[in-house]
């Protein structure tokens, strides 16, 4: 378990935590072949750019845990959803499934880092065009790749649970796509 005077850990600061659910968006659209980079919000705010299409699935997932509690709302185009997946499923279903591995992504690294937290199963909003937000302090994290785009917002807070909120962490964490077999 972390010291006070040790000061928080990574995971339970605002610029912590958005660094990690960046990380496991990169990650998870790696891992099926795209490749995105965070843009900017400055530049994606300015519109200096050509348009990308529409985002029109969200995946909705909340989280809580001693540390921190909030949720993740992953945003993403038809394209991304066509060129990731990988399974003969509807876009909604897919959508579902990509937020439900966003949030078990987020959940490990937290982990990784000492910080448990339970999760909820992702639900899914589709039909209506999601546009960025202009106040930068609330704004969506943006990946794009020229085709396509994925949009990530963050609301966590600190939890206000009594019990310590950070133990020690464990060793044996999967990785992402590894598998224990009972």
């Amino acid at each position: 378990m972390r010291s006070p005077e040790e000061g928080p850990e990574v995971g339970t600061t605002p610029a912590g935590l958005r660094e990690e659910v960046l990380r496991a968006g990169l990650d998870l659209f790696a891992a099926y072949g795209v490749r995105f980079a965070q843009i900017p919000f400055e530049e994606a705010a300015a519109g200096n750019r050509p348009p990308l299409p529409p985002v029109l699935f969200l995946g909705v997932c909340g989280f809580g845990g001693r540390a921190v509690t909030g949720h993740v709302i992953l945003g993403a185009t038809e394209g991304v959803l066509t060129r990731s997946n990988t399974t003969r499923s509807t876009s909604d279903d897919w959508m579902a499934e990509l937020a439900n591995q966003f949030l078990g992504r987020i959940k490990n690294g937290l982990l990784r880092q000492g910080i448990q937290v339970h999760r909820v199963p992702p639900v899914v909003l589709k039909g209506a065009a999601v546009m960025l937000a202009h106040n930068q302090d609330e704004a969506p994290l943006e990946l794009a790749d020229g085709r396509d785009r994925v949009l990530i917002w963050l609301d966590a807070e600190p939890s206000t649970d009594d019990a310590p909120a950070v133990l020690e962490p464990p060793t044996d964490v999967l990785h992402e796509g590894e598998m224990v077999m009972f």
